[in-house]
């Protein structure tokens, strides 16, 4: 039996923006270089995902707050010019979804729900990343209506819950 406080819940916070660098390879010294100078400029990084390198490229994606859209421009351009080549691209317009419950460790099928939920709604996450008791998605902020009613759906007894509207 589930409790109440075990019943999962849908998280939606407003105002991200998407990172993406694309480079010749993985390289961690510009990425602790460029994590390192948005922490000095109280950036909160948010979604990450690391494509792995490959001889010809690779390439980092995460989310930051719209507000240090500035903050991450600037950093970015000091990056570049320390490491070549860097292809950069910054996109507002997105929504986080943290889908959470503390009962997913010893569930199955909540990612086959996850993205079965994805599929019904038509929605392409820009970036996920997940840990054992949660889901987060970037979507673009105009899919976020029929993506949190597809999740309802896979997930009737979730609470959703907006943050920062």
């Amino acid at each position: 039996m589930i409790r109440k406080n075990e019943q999962p819940n849908i998280k939606i916070e407003f105002d991200a923006t998407l990172v993406c660098i694309a480079a010749k390879k993985n390289n961690t010294v510009a990425m602790a270089a460029l994590f390192d100078a948005l922490a000095q400029d109280s950036v909160n990084v948010d979604v990450i995902s690391l494509i792995p390198s490959h001889p010809f490229w690779g390439g980092l994606s995460f989310s930051v707050y719209d507000c240090d859209f500035a903050k991450v421009l600037k950093n970015i351009a000091q990056l570049k010019q320390l490491y070549t080549p860097v292809d950069i691209e910054v996109c507002g317009g997105y929504t986080k979804i943290v889908l959470r419950g503390e009962t997913f460790p010893r569930e199955t099928g909540i990612v086959a729900n996850f993205f079965k939920s994805m599929e019904k709604a038509g929605t392409e996450p820009a970036l996920i990343s997940s840990s054992d008791t949660t889901i987060a998605a970037l979507i673009r902020t105009e899919e976020l209506d029929k993506t949190v009613a597809a999740l309802e759906s896979f997930f009737p007894n979730a609470t959703v819950c907006y943050d920062n509207p």
